[in-house]
Parts: structure tokens; sequence; C-alpha cells
């Protein structure tokens, strides 16, 4: 009887740690130059981050998959499917071609 209670203890206190997601990486542009402040959402979720000044980010969050979108103004959007096996992301964002037509007035 003691024996079952301490494994349903341990099930309980291990499953919300096995159940996380510790991702980390680094973001930069076409020429390789980090890009600061770069929105990183685990998408259907309130979990977000940001990169810091050198293209670096963190994200720990509950879920152990999903689906990432980084984004950027300026930038093309990205949509990355994530597991438990996804450790590290390095993200290449390239330029949107918008370009501004001339206004005449």
């Amino acid at each position: 009887m003691k024996n079952k209670f301490l494994y349903l203890l341990l099930s309980v206190v291990a499953n919300p740690i096995i159940a996380q997601l510790n991702l980390s990486g680094k973001i930069v542009d076409e020429f390789q130059n980090p890009i600061p402040f770069v929105n990183i959402i685990l998408q259907k979720t309130l979990h977000g981050t940001m990169t810091d000044d050198e293209g670096h980010f963190y994200l720990k969050t509950e879920k152990n998959s999903g689906t990432i979108e980084i984004s950027l103004l300026g930038f093309e959007s990205q949509v990355i499917e994530i597991n438990e096996k996804t450790k590290s992301l390095n993200v290449v964002l390239k330029e949107a071609s918008n370009e501004l037509e001339e206004v005449v007035v």
C-alpha cells in the first residue's frame, strides 16, 4: 500500500515536469545579422517571447508540442511545427518584398 501511494505521488509530481517544452534559438536575417525584437508565439496559447538584442530567444511552456509563429514587421512570417524533441532553432527571416508605390498628390 505504501509503494502504491509513493508511485501515485511521484507520477503526479513528475507529469508536469515531463510535459514541458524548453525551446531556445537564434533568429537572423539573410546576411546572418541577428534580428532583435522578433515575436515568437506558440499558436492557440498565450505563450510567447521576443528575441533579445543578439537575436536569441528562450520559450518555456507546459505544452510539449505545437506550432510557433515567428514574425516581425518588414519580414516574412514563418510557421514551424515543434515537439518535445525540438530543443533549439536557428531561423533565417527573409525581408518582405512589399514595395511602397509612389503617391502623387
